[in-house]
């Protein structure tokens, strides 16, 4: 009996550490007190806990200012910045690897042009290079626990195999092990939108959103995820989310996919670039290229996109009741170029009740969202055990 109960106080504490981990870093930063009164334990667990946390080198402590006519101020505890993964993000036109905290903070990204897409190996061998290039960059005492990758297709993200991801040329891919063999650390990899709408629930303009709808534009397509009742939606294989792949005419436009008539085949981020000449660049340059771009053929453009993304996620807002509809990616800058377009094709393609307090919120920098939401894939065995992990400090 001794021993059993033993194992359970242990399992207890492995459990709580796990919890408050997970909710500091959620939170960016939290209270001994408000951590008190968010996991119902007492005072002293709640000390123990952030102690042992930050012993492990996951959490720093520090005192909060003393509020007026408050006593004695309680400790603040955040997610360390010393403790980092390396976030990968292949696409059809350039290869994005950044240096992501514990809390969610991007501290260094390198982004790669190509001409055309990466072949897998070819995709490994850039993260490696820009990872030697990076890791001379980390903060003193720093450890990275492992990477996370963001594929623009679908993936059996547990198998670590990219099935389809059609802007790359990829089929059945084992990358995560591939990616694995050239940095020497864990890896683990999603879908890109997946990883984006998870991060916008987590910390993004999501955040306090239970029910809402994310749609992903970017150069490898259109991709999206819906969250419901504060949990994402997967679907039978993992797969769910393929927004883009929704069905809108009968016409034989093919998306990247090779579907005929969907939202793919007709919001294209090539398009854009093309009636605003020069090369793609980054979400932030053409955000900025499309805020003051004038002219009948872009204005034409514009609302033909804006149109079709606004009769796609209103047929899917009657489906799911969502509070917001988040358009990602260059979605959002056309929506912040052209509000009106989307509001007024919107409002005719939701039912009233639906349609009724519906919000429409925007996030443009995706690339940031992309490495932030990879880089949480190689966190979540940290979050799910601290005490699974062991950290060797770079010195």
């Amino acid at each position: 009996m001794g021993e059993a109960k033993g194992h359970s106080k242990v399992e207890m504490r492995r459990r709580n550490l796990a919890v408050m981990l997970t909710r500091v870093q959620r939170s960016g930063a939290m209270s001994r007190s408000e951590l008190t009164n968010a996991l119902g334990l007492s005072r002293t667990t709640v000390l123990e806990l952030s102690q042992q946390l930050a012993e492990l080198g996951l959490v720093t402590e520090a005192d909060s200012p003393r509020e007026a006519g408050a006593g004695r101020p309680s400790r603040v505890v955040r997610a360390s910045d010393r403790i980092v993964s390396l976030a990968v993000n292949p696409e059809s036109d350039a290869l994005t690897v950044g240096l992501v905290t514990l809390g969610g903070v991007l501290l260094r990204s390198v982004r790669i042009p190509t001409q055309g897409s990466m072949t897998p190996e070819q995709a490994a061998d850039a993260a490696a290079g820009a990872w030697a290039a990076l890791r001379d960059e980390l903060p003193t005492g720093a450890t990275v626990v492992g990477a996370g990758a963001a594929i623009p297709g679908q993936v059996a993200r547990e198998a670590g195999l990219v099935l389809n991801a059609p802007r790359l040329g990829w089929h059945d891919v084992a990358f995560a092990e591939m990616l694995h063999g050239r940095l020497g650390m864990p890896v683990a990899i999603d879908n890109n939108a997946r990883v984006v709408t998870a991060t916008e629930h987590l910390r993004g303009v999501a955040r306090d959103c239970s029910d809402f709808i994310y749609v992903f534009a970017g150069a490898g397509g259109i991709g999206g995820g819906v969250f419901s009742g504060g949990r994402p939606l997967l679907g039978r294989n993992g797969l769910a989310g393929e927004i883009g792949h929704v069905r809108l005419t009968a016409d034989a436009v093919a998306d990247f996919g090779g579907l005929t008539g969907t939202l793919e085949a007709h919001v294209r981020r090539d398009e854009i670039v093309d009636v605003l000449g020069g090369t793609s660049g980054d979400d932030l340059e053409l955000d900025a290229r499309i805020s003051v771009a004038q002219g009948p053929e872009f204005t034409a453009i514009a609302t033909r996109q804006l149109e079709a993304l606004a009769g796609a996620l209103g047929s899917l807002a009657n489906v799911f009741d969502p509070q917001a509809l988040v358009l990602g990616g260059f979605a959002g800058s056309l929506y912040q170029r052209l509000p009106e377009v989307f509001d007024s094709a919107l409002a005719a393609s939701v039912l009233p009740g639906i349609g009724t307090g519906l919000e429409v919120r925007t996030s443009v920098d995706t690339a940031s969202a992309v490495l932030v939401g990879a880089a949480q894939l190689a966190f979540e065995p940290v979050l799910a055990d601290p005490l699974s992990v062991v950290l060797v400090p770079r010195e």
